[in-house]
């Protein structure tokens, strides 16, 4: 069957049973979720105070759907991720806003995990630990790539690279998801 919609559609993700498909149209916020058998709206979700969206995707079970939103807080910018039960296509919770905004999402295939795409930024949050309650501070954001080529050129002793990442700007006492900065990996491996 032809899904019969206006306009253009920017991205679409089809659920894992091939039942629903869901689009949203270019900086637009509304997601149309429709019944791939008949063709047919089955349902338009928008996200409370939402400006837009940049990205979405199913669990690997269908049970669950991601989309990443932009929201206007304070005269600022946040990028939440909602995370809606696709049974009844209700919030079952949100990822708290990042200052950017995610360019892809996905589960991982035992729905425990989320892992979002920011600004050459990987973030993995733990979805069992999701819901009222759930303290954001315990999830791991992945760091740029640009502090993980500094800890591998520290640990290389790599100078001619570390002092260029340290003139671009790249700081030397951010530290890695355990904590360290990029020195102890110099001292580890003997280049200091």
């Amino acid at each position: 069957n032809a899904i019969d919609y206006q306009g253009f559609e920017q991205s679409f993700q089809l659920s894992p049973d091939s039942k629903f498909l869901a689009s949203r149209k270019p900086n637009g916020s509304a997601l149309k979720i429709w019944d791939v058998k008949t063709g047919k709206l089955f349902n338009e979700i928008v996200p409370e105070k939402a400006n837009g969206a940049s990205a979405t995707a199913f669990s690997a079970d269908g049970q669950f759907f991601a989309i990443a939103i932009s929201r206007e807080q304070n005269g600022k910018f946040m990028f939440p991720i909602l995370v809606l039960n696709a049974s009844n296509w209700t919030v079952a919770g949100e990822i708290p806003g990042q200052a950017t905004h995610a360019t892809r999402i996905a589960f991982t295939t035992d729905r425990k995990k989320l892992v979002s795409l920011h600004d050459k930024a990987f973030a993995i949050w733990d979805l069992t630990t999701f819901g009222p309650g759930a303290n954001p501070a315990n999830q791991k954001v992945m760091p740029p790539v640009s502090k993980m080529k500094l800890w591998q050129a520290a640990s290389d002793g790599e100078t001619a690279i570390v002092e260029r990442l340290l003139n671009e700007g790249v700081d030397p006492n951010d530290t890695d998801l355990n904590g360290n900065p990029a020195l102890s990996y110099a001292i580890n491996r003997g280049h200091t």
